[in-house]
């Protein structure tokens, strides 16, 4: 059932936009930050627990929800999947984020289209146009493993607890690094969202790779993994960028325009995908066969 549930949701990922609203999570982000400061005197054993536990519980929580509707009613059950997967996914749909950038420059909105760029890159973009349309083409290919490829794989893999526990794993990591940067807490919080992102980033490195010229993109890879230099949670960034990055030139072929880049970006992560959903579907079907 989770491969109907996936279709599903992405479908109405598509085309419910409220739904962009609501996984914001704005309105635990005061919560988060009082946490934080709960914990920021405590020893480093009891921030590593106050980083990692609130993760685990509400996921348990959501699994059990899960677990108890769908003894209860096959179509409850079924419901609420699509209801936390939705909400899991994102917080951002990377299509209309890269649609409101392009709108802003084309429209000659200076301000709005670093306001887009901003959001992707998470840190202030370049401001030559093209140098900030790459930045945010691999931003694009980086935050698609985060905002959509973990959360199917862990979707794929535990139903709504996993799609739960890594969206909260994702986020703790994200607001520890903002309210307690460089603490044990936030470094507790970034290595347990490293660990659950290892195996899917790593996958979506080989699906970047089937998703364009497979020899180009190998390449890219053996060059970006003599050429490493970060941590061994942290190479699967590097690695995911490098190898789409290899992809986006090889399909747009050395072209300077910016629209033809960022579309060509979302038709990679697009192609990555439908690449997923066959495998899952294989996978969904060979266990209803077998």
């Amino acid at each position: 059932m989770n491969f109907i549930v996936i279709v599903v949701a992405l479908l109405l990922d598509q085309v419910i936009r409220w739904f962009e609203h609501a996984r914001l999570h704005r309105w635990y982000e005061r919560p988060l930050a009082d946490w934080a400061a709960q914990v920021h005197d405590a020893p480093a054993a009891v921030q590593f627990l106050a980083a990692v536990l609130p993760s685990f519980i509400l996921a348990f929580a959501i699994g059990a929800i899960a677990w108890g509707l769908s003894s209860a009613s096959t179509l409850l059950g079924f419901i609420w999947a699509v209801i936390v997967l939705v909400l899991s996914l994102g917080p951002r749909n990377l299509g209309l984020e890269i649609s409101a950038y392009l709108k802003a420059r084309a429209a000659g909105d200076e301000k709005g289209a670093r306001r887009s760029a901003g959001l992707l890159l998470q840190a202030d973009p370049p401001a030559v146009p093209m140098d900030c349309a790459r930045a945010v083409s691999e931003a694009s290919l980086l935050r698609a493993g985060d905002w959509l490829f973990s959360v199917l794989f862990w979707f794929a893999l535990l139903g709504p607890l996993g799609a739960v526990l890594f969206r909260m794993a994702d986020t703790f990591s994200v607001r520890a690094a903002a309210d307690q940067p460089g603490s044990a807490y936030a470094r507790s919080a970034e290595a347990l969202k490293r660990v659950l992102a290892w195996v899917p980033m790593h996958l979506l490195v080989l699906t970047y790779a089937l998703a364009g010229g497979m020899d180009e993109t190998l390449a890219e890879m053996r060059r970006t993994w003599r050429n490493a230099t970060t941590h061994f949670l942290e190479w699967g960034d590097a690695a995911v960028i490098s190898t789409g990055r290899a992809v986006v030139r090889g399909i747009v072929a050395g072209g300077s325009d910016e629209v033809e880049l960022l579309h060509t970006t979302v038709n990679v992560i697009w192609r990555g995908l439908i690449i997923w959903l066959a495998v899952i579907g294989v996978i969904t079907l060979l266990g209803w066969l077998f």
